[in-house]
């Protein structure tokens, strides 16, 4: 998906419809998002991350350019909480605002709703 200034990649993993894992990578080019600099874009992006910390099976990265900024986000489900990941904004949750219970997140329902929010599918490799 590219937005003015980022564009963002998901891959996913999964055995069948079980997502396994799934990384995040956010391209963010300073000039296109309106950010003078890099030390403006390491503010900016640092303030933001701290929702990231503390909770495992998830590592979040950035790695600061001249130019732009690479956000490099992974969960490992097999490690993470998905309902407390969902509770602090980390990944989609329960639409309706209830408790989020998840055993198995579906690739299916995954890749349906990374479509509403205008990505576009790449690839298929392992169908």
């Amino acid at each position: 998906m590219e937005q003015p200034g980022v564009e963002s990649t998901l891959t996913y993993y999964a055995e069948g419809d079980k997502v396994t894992r799934q990384t995040t990578t956010n391209v963010v080019n300073y000039a296109e998002a309106g950010i003078p600099d890099k030390e403006t874009a390491k503010k900016m992006l640092d303030q933001g991350l701290e929702k990231f910390q503390g909770h495992e099976g998830l590592t979040d990265t950035v790695e600061y350019k001249d130019t732009e900024a690479i956000e490099t986000v992974e969960v490992d489900y097999s490690k993470a909480d998905y309902a407390e990941l969902a509770k602090a904004g980390i990944v989609m949750g329960d639409e309706t605002g209830g408790e989020v219970k998840v055993d198995v997140v579906s690739l299916e329902k995954s890749l349906e709703s990374m479509k509403k929010l205008g990505y576009v599918q790449q690839s298929e490799e392992g169908k």
